[in-house]
């Protein structure tokens, strides 16, 4: 059997990177609309790109793991640990991001982005306020 990319992949896992490499464009789309300060429209396709990933790790990647895990542990111990571990991070990975995103919004009107964000809101940061991290990310985002 096999997918749409002439794999021996199943129709749905073919189907399924397709739909993340589209999830990975609107995220480069957020990403641009970011930079450009457009953030009202950031704002609105981040949320899509939640959305659809939560979908997909819902609809695809759950059920899938719930049939393979099992037999994977027991007949490939190194494959079904590495599937095991990329689970586990990635559903934290979705947890995390998808309420921060969702937090960190909230308050999103015009310019007034609150705390989240001082260069957006016009207060310059206090390098001991912030963590090394956020600061190179912020500054990339200039």
């Amino acid at each position: 059997m096999t997918g749409l990319l002439g794999t021996r992949a199943s129709l749905q896992a073919d189907a399924n990177l397709i739909f993340q490499v589209v999830i990975f464009l609107l995220l480069i789309l957020g990403f641009v609309l970011a930079r450009k300060r457009n953030l009202t429209y950031h704002e609105r396709i981040m949320k899509i790109v939640a959305v659809l990933n939560l979908a997909s790790i819902f609809l695809v990647m759950v059920p899938s793991i719930i049939v393979s895990l099992v037999p994977l542990l027991s007949y490939y111990p190194v494959i079904g640990s590495t599937v095991l571990v990329h689970a586990l991070f990635g559903g934290l990975a979705a947890i995390l991001g998808t309420t921060w995103g969702f937090r960190k919004f909230r308050n999103i009107k015009g310019v007034d982005v609150g705390d989240h964000s001082p260069l957006d809101s016009g207060i310059p940061p206090r390098n001991h306020e912030l963590p090394s991290w956020i600061r190179f990310v912020e500054i990339a985002m200039r």
